[in-house]
């Protein structure tokens, strides 16, 4: 219903449901009526002075004397909490968990479910919930939010937060695709519609001080939500800036410009088809900057490609060091010289979103030999 009354509501107005409104009978101006997921909404247009309320203020003479609030156990919370925060939580005890991060929203809408009439009808959305998060685990992204309704629910997931990775737009197109293939196990999903946006987020804890949860918040996530609003069955759609990062990778069919509020220009928007396999990317861009202070490694990789030209047999180098002392450049310059030495260089990538796709590296390179697209 929230979700139905943020549709309705314009810059200044107030929207309430049928039976918030009528215990706010007198409190406020006449309303205007308007229907919205067969529910009933009052708007109330720019308030000239605001209510005046008393409101109900918790008091312990309320409650019997002889009450204890229940203590729950870790083993009680634990389920309700994700792994990540947990462990933080326990090890760190840290409150808040609050910062600014770069993050990717994924919105999911799928029907299907008869939650009035159908008595299974719990037993299947757990299910499918659990398939959901089984997939989320693999790329390692987080189940942030779930809403039920009789018009379609829809779930939110985040990749970025609470953990980072240097791919993490790609995981969840990745899990898009997933979920829109979902096993024949699950026909009773009739559809789902998918939005997906990325941008910086405050992520963390968030609400009142007896009830908060963690949450990825930030303009991405709206704009994905209403990405996923817009989008017809089986559609994944997304915005200019996601489309340009994904490059090559993936087909994506351009549908013009959509106007989403909360954005003052139309957007471009594109569906998100399907992957391409293609040849694994080669090095050029690594090249940019000039290789420094390895000439010691860069000689000995160099006598390793003589040696295996000379003998003519095959030899394994693995390169190893800390994140960001130049291994790619190293592995880049390599590349770039083997020529020289008589080699043809052909290159498959271990990328993390397709480690369930059998001898993907040995393919990329196959490709590669055969010249194929």
């Amino acid at each position: 219903r929230v979700a139905a009354a943020e549709q309705l509501a314009h810059p200044g107005d107030l929207v309430l449901d049928e039976t918030t409104a009528n215990r706010m009978a007198g409190a406020l101006s006449a309303p205007e009526w308007h229907t919205a997921e067969s529910t009933r909404f009052a708007i109330y247009h720019s308030q000239a002075t605001h209510p005046s309320i008393s409101p109900l203020l918790y008091s312990s003479s309320l409650l019997p004397s002889s009450f204890t609030p229940p203590l729950l156990t870790l083993e009680q919370l634990r389920p309700w909490l994700l792994p990540t925060i947990y462990e933080r939580l326990i090890n760190q005890h840290d409150r808040y968990l609050a910062e600014l991060r770069p993050a990717v929203a994924l919105f999911v809408k799928f029907g299907g479910i008869d939650y009035d009439q159908d008595p299974g009808a719990g037993e299947k959305l757990d299910a499918f919930i659990r398939w959901v998060q089984g997939v989320l685990a693999r790329y390692e992204g987080a189940l942030i939010q779930l809403t039920t309704g009789d018009k379609g629910s829809y779930l939110y997931a985040a990749f970025g937060a609470p953990i980072a990775h240097d791919d993490d737009l790609t995981r969840a197109v990745a899990v898009a695709l997933d979920l829109r293939a979902a096993p024949q196990r699950f026909d009773f999903v009739t559809y789902v519609q998918m939005g997906i946006a990325q941008g910086r987020m405050r992520v963390g804890a968030y609400g009142s001080e007896t009830r908060r949860t963690y949450g990825v918040l930030g303009d991405a996530t709206n704009l994905a939500a209403r990405l996923m609003s817009s989008a017809t069955p089986g559609q994944i759609l997304t915005v200019q800036a996601v489309a340009d990062d994904l490059g090559q990778r993936y087909f994506l069919e351009e549908l013009g410009l959509r106007t989403f509020k909360g954005k003052t220009e139309p957007q471009p928007v594109f569906n998100i088809v399907q992957a391409q396999m293609t040849p694994a990317p080669g090095f050029e861009s690594e090249l940019a900057p000039p290789l420094v202070g390895r000439v010691d490694e860069l000689a000995q990789v160099e006598a390793i490609m003589a040696q295996v030209v000379e003998t003519q047999r095959g030899h394994i180098l693995r390169m190893q060091g800390e994140a960001g002392v130049g291994k790619s450049l190293l592995a880049a310059t390599a590349v770039q010289r083997a020529p020289e030495q008589g080699l043809q260089p052909v290159i498959g990538a271990c990328q993390s979103i397709n480690r369930d796709t059998a001898w993907f590296p040995i393919r990329q390179m196959a490709r590669t030999l055969l010249r194929l697209p």
